[in-house]
């Protein structure tokens, strides 16, 4: 008698920066995984989110914490991600988080639906290295563009609304 293989065990992760951002952000990002998941016919037990969260962060975002004591505990196979950067922007956290994986034998996938190596991890990492200032950079133009057009840059302090009648 021939059995079936075991579907590997898989979880989401899916995260947004800012509360300046869109909601509907990861649930397009969990689409678009479990799309991944179907195609490499993965078992989805389980996602993880970390709304208006900085890819900079660790220990303020609750998912990847719960995350990762999941990749400790062998709670699943695999976690699949939109892209490396929902884990971390920071080179040297993605760079140990692949470590954490594979010393606990999880494998990471992203939307190309091919488990990440060291090589993929290493060019993402570099990636964020220079995308952040890049980043900081238009934030900064954004800004200074909207104080210059007599706009608020960002959000109303608490209290404060826009007057009737008056454009932002």
């Amino acid at each position: 008698m021939m059995t079936r293989p075991i579907k590997k065990r898989a979880v989401l992760y899916a995260r947004y920066s800012s509360d300046m951002q869109k909601a509907t952000s990861i649930d397009g990002q969990l689409l678009l995984c479990r799309k991944i998941a179907a195609r490499n016919d993965l078992d989805v037990i389980g996602a993880f989110v970390d709304a208006a969260k900085s890819g900079l962060t660790e220990n303020a975002r609750d998912g990847y914490q719960q995350l990762l004591n999941g990749v400790r505990n062998h709670d699943f196979d695999v976690v699949i991600v939109e892209h490396f950067d929902r884990l971390s922007r920071d080179p040297a956290t993605i760079q140990r988080l692949k470590q954490v994986f594979e010393f606990n034998g999880v494998e990471l996938m992203d939307q190309k639906g091919v488990y990440a190596t060291a090589t993929d991890i290493s060019i993402a990492s570099l990636y964020n290295t220079i995308y952040k200032p890049q980043l900081a950079d238009k934030v900064r133009r954004g800004h200074d563009n909207a104080v210059a057009s007599g706009r608020i840059p960002g959000s109303y302090a608490y209290g404060y609304r826009p007057r009737p009648g008056r454009a932002r």
